[in-house]
């Protein structure tokens, strides 16, 4: 799913208003011909398609796909990034179309589509999230069974849910690393005020939250299904809603009580200049949005904004820099989409000094066109222009029927009005609503200039990325180092922990619905164990030696495979001293991944480097410094993955060693929950090395 990457874009949102002393005064119109009044622009057109509500609440739309061209089938859903649990309504919607389960033999929406020859796209708003499918003309009913068994599919493992996250996180990382300016406008767009909120919003998602989120808000009774399919919309919208009929018609999940809680966007409350200091020259742009705002009409909006910059050439904005002596500055303009927002975003490299003066500009320049009406020249060549800006959001066969399919079905007119004329009581609200919006620049790199006014400094990543940030981009930088160096000392110091050899410990093991087990273990480093079990009166022995795996029971031995040798082996491996030991001996590496804020603890948290494990991951108290969880994904042999998770605590000091004398372990979502206290253990240690 190239084209779904959450490669994201996100630089800021831009409106305006500042405060201060008198203004100086705003730059004169252009001197030009008078030119003829132009007429107003076309309107977007909305194809006519068929539109039906179906039994189970589906709203549906229909409309011919073109004589040669390829089938859709999309769904959007009336909740977004806006959902109370920020960060959610993403996870969901990529889990909904990447996930798969092995062991039922169910492949994702992703792998189903490109099989029949298609493609998926997803793409969230502040308000909606969207799935769209492009495929074959004659496989869209197949496509259309694909989307159906994504939305029943039961819920995924916890495993599988971890690594999606982990995975977008990662793209998120990537993305705003590359282009930090277009993905703060982004995160902007979808309510959360720069790309560092926007990733850790994710970062606290847990993937026990996804199956309840779509339960709750992917619904038929929430959503508008867009099909462009051959033949006739009406016969084909009749097929698919006549009772008896298959695919969506049959999505019908359970009733519930309470439907996720949608929220609106939130208007920006005041100005601000955002500013993420960094090394070398920076960046600054503008932020330009294009959805109605404000209660301007959309046609105005479009043309106040070419009045005011006409993307870097020849607007007021650009006249006004080159007065300031600013004229010099070359603009470059981009479009950043969501679901349900767009926004043009102007960009120039500058140094520190003149970003700081770029608001202050902008300001004034926009005011202008209060103080001095447009003229009829600036007007024909703004509306030149708000014809373009018009189409940008129907600029792929995807996006056309997305849009198509909202308007048809939300009963909006279609036919948009002309813009506000100049000297009207329209045009007149609208500049002063247009003039006094709060604005927003965003500037990426340098250092901020000690004058500069109203800037709020800020990080394109939370605290804890910022560390793997640098050691992506340092391979030779293991910023995990001092992280593990303390917790080495909490322990008992890197010299006692080179000398660790292993263990030999009494427990008991408890787990609800068990019996409890008296267990004895005495396990060392290069993979030797003994452990005898006793349950009820009757003891296991399990041994490993060398190429040896037994397991007894009296008299009957039995041979383990390499694979349960193995998995056991690591479950000693993962044992806090042996993972501390191993890095202190250089034979295991960590790098950081995050940080986190659980209950009144901060936790860093490192994953292992290498095959040794398929993902382990420590979580380091950022207080105490001891290692609390381990969590460890494991890949079964039918393919599919189990999450364990061990909890560690109560930790007492045995020859000079701090060790954790409790254990709680998890598996997937509680599913099972074993829980081991030792009464006796004892480490094992080498002799130390000769001075």
């Amino acid at each position: 799913m190239n084209a779904r990457r959450l490669a994201g874009a996100a630089a800021t949102l831009i409106a305006a208003s500042c405060s201060g002393g008198p203004r100086p005064e705003p730059p004169p119109p252009p001197v030009q011909a008078p030119a003829p009044e132009p007429a107003a622009p076309a309107p977007l057109a909305v194809e006519h398609g068929k539109v039906t509500r179906l039994d189970n609440g589906l709203t549906l739309f229909v409309t011919a796909a073109p004589g040669s061209g390829d089938a859709q089938v999309q769904m959007t859903f009336r909740i977004g990034a806006l959902a109370p649990q920020p960060g959610l309504a993403e996870f969901a919607l990529e889990a909904l179309c990447a996930g798969a389960d092995a062991s039922l033999g169910r492949s994702s929406l992703e792998r189903t589509v490109a099989d029949l020859g298609g493609i998926v796209r997803t793409d969230v708003g502040a308000n909606t999230a969207w799935i769209g499918i492009r495929v074959p003309a004659a496989r869209w009913q197949d496509a259309q069974a694909a989307l159906l068994a994504a939305l029943v599919a039961p819920a995924q493992p916890r495993g599988q849910l971890e690594r999606i996250r982990d995975r977008m996180i990662e793209d998120r990382c990537a993305a705003v690393t590359a282009r930090p300016a277009a993905n703060i406008v982004r995160a902007r767009l979808l309510g959360r005020p720069d790309t560092a909120a926007w990733i850790a919003a994710l970062l606290d998602r847990d993937p026990s939250e996804v199956g309840l989120f779509q339960s709750r808000a992917f619904r038929p009774e929430n959503a508008v299904c867009a099909l462009q399919v051959p033949g006739d919309p009406a016969a084909a919208a009749a097929a698919i809603s006549r009772p008896g009929a298959g695919g969506l018609a049959r999505w019908s999940p359970p009733a519930i009580a309470a439907p996720a809680e949608v929220l609106r966007a939130a208007p920006v409350a005041a100005s601000e200049t955002l500013w993420v200091p960094g090394p070398g020259p920076c960046t600054a742009s503008f932020v330009l949005p294009v959805a109605e705002e404000r209660g301007i009409d959309a046609a105005t909006t479009r043309m106040l904004q070419a009045c005011l910059t006409l993307d870097g050439t020849g607007g007021r904005l650009e006249r006004l820099l080159a007065e300031r002596g600013l004229g010099h500055l070359q603009w470059s303009s981009e479009v950043v989409r969501t679901a349900d927002r767009l926004a043009v975003v102007l960009t120039t490299n500058a140094t520190p000094p003149e970003a700081a003066r770029l608001r202050e500009v902008f300001t004034i320049a926009r005011d202008s066109l209060r103080d001095v009406p447009p003229s009829a020249s600036e007007i024909a060549l703004a509306m030149r222009r708000a014809r373009l800006t018009a189409s940008l959001g129907q600029l792929d066969e995807l996006s056309r029927l997305r849009e198509q399919a909202m308007a048809g079905t939300s009963g909006a007119n279609v036919a948009e009005s002309p813009p506000a004329r100049p000297g009207s009581a329209d045009f007149d609200r609208a500049v002063t609503a247009f003039a006094s919006a709060p604005s927003t620049l965003v500037v990426v790199g340098g250092t901020i200039p000690s004058d500069a006014k109203d800037v709020r400094k800020t990080d394109l990543l939370p605290p804890g990325m910022r560390i793997a940030a640098v050691e992506a981009a340092s391979p030779a930088t293991n910023e995990s180092t001092p992280w593990l160096d303390r917790a080495a000392d909490a322990i008992g110091g890197a010299s006692l922990l080179r000398r660790f050899d292993g263990f030999e410990a009494k427990g008991r093991l408890q787990s609800e619905g068990a019996p409890p087990v008296e267990e004895t273990a005495s396990w060392r480093t290069n993979g030797t164990l003994r452990r005898v079990r006793d349950v009820l009166g009757k003891e296991i022995e399990t041994k490993l030696l060398g190429n040896t795996w037994t397991e007894s029971l009296g008299a009957e031995t039995r041979q383990l495979s390499a694979s349960d040798a193995a998995a056991l082996r690591r479950e000693y491996d993962r044992h806090p001293l042996a993972l501390l030991a191993a890095h202190t001996k250089n034979t295991l590496r960590f790098r950081p991944v995050a940080q986190r804020t659980v209950g009144d603890r901060d936790l860093m948290i490192l994953q292992a480097e290498g095959d040794r494990f398929d993902r382990l991951r420590i979580h380091v108290d950022a207080g105490s410094h001891l290692i609390r969880v381990v969590e460890v994904w494991e890949t079964m042999a039918d393919g599919s993955t189990v999450h364990l998770q061990d909890a560690w605590s109560d930790y007492r000091t045995v020859d000079g060693l701090r060790v954790p004398f409790r254990r709680v372990t998890t598996q997937d979502e509680g599913q099972n929950r074993v829980e081991l206290v030792w009464s006796r253990w004892q480490p094992l240690l080498t002799r130390p090395a000769a001075k």
